[in-house]
């Protein structure tokens, strides 16, 4: 996963990535498994590193939560989705939102434009094209079926979307 922080492509073919990578099971228990046989002591470490990414979560979470009742509070406005933004919008969406790497607070900070994934299920094509716009994100296309045309691909564009949501994209 490492490699997709960078990169938007297979690790192993370089093909352009449409949909987000599964999460294999299996792996994860191997990796449990190997957990359960390090010594008690490295054990306790990485629990302990858990619960502080845990802390830190929730403190980066409080305080986006306060930040926004003081903007509310104080009668900000926040970007609408249902408009085209101009640059400075989403150059200022943008850089506040790349303090957010993934997690609660980043689909809180999404969330206050109406981005999350009940407005992705319902968007139509229009819609899809205007947030993929505003937030810079490329619209997945395939080929037709005898290669010669792109078409849009409104799930896989909903599955970038929400990637981008989850801090994937």
């Amino acid at each position: 996963m490492e490699w997709l922080k960078d990169k938007k492509t297979c690790p192993s073919c370089r093909k352009t990535m449409t949909r987000k990578p599964l999460k294999n099971i299996t792996f994860e228990n191997i990796i449990e498994k190997l957990i359960s046989k390090l010594p008690e002591e490295d054990r306790k470490a990485r629990q302990l590193r858990i619960e502080a990414q845990r802390r830190d979560e929730e403190k980066i979470v409080s305080d986006l939560k306060r930040s926004i009742d003081l903007a509310k509070k104080n009668g900000s406005t926040f970007l609408s989705l249902k408009n085209e933004w101009p640059q400075n919008d989403k150059d200022m969406f943008l850089r506040g939102i790349k303090q957010y790497k993934n997690g609660a607070a980043r689909a809180m900070y999404c969330n206050l434009i109406g981005l999350n994934n009940e407005y992705i299920d319902n968007a139509n094509q229009i819609t899809l094209f205007k947030v993929c716009k505003n937030l810079n994100i490329e619209i997945v296309q395939l080929l037709n079926a005898n290669k010669s045309t792109a078409v849009f691909d409104a799930e896989g564009t909903k599955d970038r979307i929400r990637d981008f949501i989850d801090g994937e994209l």
